[in-house]
């Protein structure tokens, strides 16, 4: 199989947006999703669905090369640069080989937390808030 040859260093003719490490920070435009292919989370999933239409508002039809419900075969079609995927920001640390770049436009999320008030406090609740303080969200009703 040949290897994708669209990623080079900065400067060798290629768009830069594509180009970056960590330690330099790019917005993408989504025009430039148009030259990749693209490797997304399967129809239902939330994700897929602010992705479409965000990709519906901006007016860009990616080269979607493959849906999945695996995590780790997007994150394997990306490290072997087959095509480039979509995680949450939260979720970019746990890869830390690969590089996040922030969409030019970005999409925001909303998330609310239910429970039922004789389910009691548990763990899993303060994790979660301890989470959504320090993504800097600061109302917590």
């Amino acid at each position: 199989m040949k290897q994708n040859t669209r990623w080079k260093k900065p400067g060798e003719g290629q768009r830069s947006t594509m180009n970056c490490n960590r330690r330099q920070l790019y917005r993408l435009p989504p025009g430039d999703l148009e030259d990749h292919k693209v490797v997304m989370f399967a129809n239902g999933y939330y994700h897929t669905q602010l992705l479409r239409q965000y990709f519906e508002a901006e007016g860009v039809q990616p080269d979607l090369l493959l849906q999945t419900s695996q995590l780790s075969t997007v994150v394997k079609m990306v490290r072997s640069r087959l095509a480039i995927g979509f995680l949450f920001k939260e979720m970019s640390g746990d890869f830390p080989d690969l590089v996040y770049i922030p969409f030019e436009t970005p999409i925001c999320v909303g998330v609310s937390m239910i429970w039922s008030p004789s389910a009691g406090h548990f763990k899993e609740m303060d994790e979660f808030i301890a989470f959504i303080k320090t993504a800097g969200i600061t109302k917590i009703d």
